[in-house]
């Protein structure tokens, strides 16, 4: 966005992370029906431009793999390079219980969260995450945060198979709310923390 400055950038590389993901990515190829492609802001930016953007690999359309933005402060950093997105953390979801990406950076700035101050910088954290979409479900109205609530429940458990894995056959595996820009991932498997950029603005 304006006035936002790249103070830093990195590649994540942890290989148990990667590897989950690359198992969950096969399971998801072996559904039985064929998943729509639903295409995004970010992903019409990065194709229109592949001088640029190629560099950073090819994502699997059959899955709905791609990339999105995820805001956070400097403390979730650690935890998030270190061991990927952990769903006890998910605490007020307007949209559902899960993991909030979007195809707007301005929209993931916003969730971030106060900057944090680090030496003489404000610095706000933003992961560019490869996601593994599948299906998408519309959500158009708030659910509630309370776990005890039964469409909140609901909305993850139907995405769930056998041994309460996801199920690559299942109708949806992620909400998409607000204008779309939302994307309410429900497995953290789903998530690769590819890139984190420290930003100042």
């Amino acid at each position: 966005g304006s006035g936002v400055k790249v103070l830093d950038a990195f590649h994540v590389d942890n290989a148990d992370m990667r590897y989950r993901y690359e198992k969950l990515k096969e399971r998801m190829r072996s559904s039985k029906e064929p998943m729509k492609t639903i295409p995004n802001r970010l992903t019409k930016v990065m194709e229109n431009d592949p001088s640029v953007f190629d560099l950073l690999g090819k994502c699997d359309a059959s899955i709905n793999e791609t990339r999105l933005w995820h805001g956070t402060d400097v403390r979730g950093v650690q935890g998030i390079s270190n061991n990927g997105w952990d769903v006890n953390y998910c605490v007020n979801n307007a949209y559902g219980l899960g993991f909030y990406f979007s195809d707007k950076a301005t929209v993931s700035w916003r969730f971030a969260g106060n900057p944090n101050k680090v030496g003489k910088h404000w610095v706000t954290c933003m992961y560019l995450s490869r996601v593994v979409i599948g299906r998408t479900r519309e959500q158009p109205f708030v659910v509630s945060s309370d776990p005890r609530d039964p469409v909140r429940n609901a909305l993850y458990d139907n995405t769930r198979g056998y041994g309460g894995l996801l199920n690559p056959d299942a109708a949806y595996h992620t909400l998409r709310a607000a204008d779309g820009s939302y994307f309410v991932v429900m497995d953290a498997m789903q998530c690769y923390p590819e890139y984190i950029l420290f930003c100042e603005g």
